[in-house]
């Protein structure tokens, strides 16, 4: 038997209150996108009907404010109940119509990164101290908003010394933190939770390592769980990066070895490399940096191996969130197996609830017996 599930809305000026019976009747449709590279978003689509509260009273009001106003969306499957977003209100769009119940509403949202975009503080000065206790100072004010950091050190970072390299600030606090992070091969964004009401902020690696969420199962009669599933293998994604560095003593170029990718291999067979890639630069670097180069251009590598399914929450009744695992069964021998979750789309109707889900890895051919139920 299918576990129900409900949506649950959470909007209004400065503190999220639970919708009220008006707002929930219009609400027709939810999207929402979430990716360990981008800004989350939301689509909230109301119908207006011509003596709408919302048209008539909420909307002169100011009570859908971009910017000033929250939005909180909790989908709850069987009894767990699971945050899919956390943001606030970025545009409004209008669509009046003469014919009965077809005007419409749609409120744009993004997750809290939009609330980090807001000022430019290029220049301001920073403390000689290493960039993951710089992450953790931008975000602190955030903590107001219920924003929770999961910082994670680099493996090869360096105090600068003040006396010649003084650190600035760059751009916003969003910009600044996303520059940090790309400059060591992580990545940073938004995961609501893990309560009701809390925000992660995650500047860490891409971490494919952990429980898995329930897999994906095709081509296997009545355990079949998903509507449809494709992957693809890129042999040009993969490459081997290089530079070159000046050896201090005999001031003679060598060529500086890159690692490999550092995430956990997901497969037996690594995907091949088709090409090198000489990356620029390397004779300036000093050695902690040229091996904090070395690890961000090993982390940056492209996945060879992508994949992309939808699911049905009454064939598949779990809630799905970028940034973990996933197990697949019924593909074959080469692409059966865990795949990192990239990114995860909502799409929530009356009736109707489908997700879905952009997978990825380096390795062709599970290395797991099965995947979990």
């Amino acid at each position: 038997m299918t576990a129900p599930y409900y949506l649950s809305l959470f909007i209004g000026p400065g503190t999220p209150l639970p919708a009220t019976q008006d707002i929930t009747e219009a609400l027709e449709s939810v999207e929402v996108s979430h990716s360990v590279k981008e800004q989350a978003g939301c689509q909230l689509t109301f119908s207006l009907g011509k003596a709408s509260r919302i048209d008539q009273v909420l909307l002169p009001s100011g009570f859908f404010e971009p910017l000033a106003c929250r939005v909180r969306i909790v989908i709850t499957v069987g009894a767990k109940a699971t945050p899919i977003f956390e943001g606030v209100v970025s545009e409004q769009a209008l669509s009046p119509s003469s014919e009965a119940g077809q005007s419409k509403l749609v409120l744009s949202c993004l997750d809290l990164t939009a609330l980090m975009d807001l000022a430019d503080l290029t220049g301001a000065p920073l403390p000689p101290i290493p960039s993951y206790a710089v992450v953790a100072l931008v975000l602190a004010p955030y903590a107001a908003l219920g924003v929770v950091p999961a910082i994670l050190p680099t493996p090869f970072d360096f105090i600068p010394n003040v006396l010649d390299d003084i650190k600035v600030r760059i751009g916003t606090d969003l910009a600044f933190v996303r520059l940090l992070a790309s400059r060591v091969g992580y990545v940073f964004y938004l995961e609501p939770g893990p309560t009701i009401g809390l925000v992660t902020a995650v500047w860490a690696p891409e971490i494919r390592t952990g429980i898995p969420s329930p897999g994906l199962r095709v081509n296997m009669d009545t355990e079949t769980n998903v509507e449809s599933i494709s992957f693809s293998y890129d042999g040009q994604a993969n490459y081997v990066p290089y530079f070159w560095q000046m050896m201090p003593a005999t001031n003679a170029p060598v060529t500086v070895p890159i690692p490999g990718s550092p995430h956990v291999p997901l497969g037996v067979r690594p995907a091949v490399k088709s090409r090198l890639e000489q990356i620029e630069g390397g004779t300036r670097l000093r050695p902690v940096e040229a091996a904090l180069e070395a690890y961000k251009l090993a982390s940056s590598i492209p996945d060879a191996i992508t994949g992309s399914a939808e699911v049905d929450v009454t064939r598949y009744p779990h809630v799905l969130k970028a940034g973990g695992l996933i197990g697949v069964q019924g593909a074959g021998i080469t692409y059966d197996g865990l795949y990192y979750l990239e990114r995860v789309f909502h799409s929530i109707r009356r009736g109707e609830y489908k997700q879905s889900v952009a997978l990825k890895r380096n390795h062709l051919v599970s290395n797991l017996p099965g995947v979990l139920p």
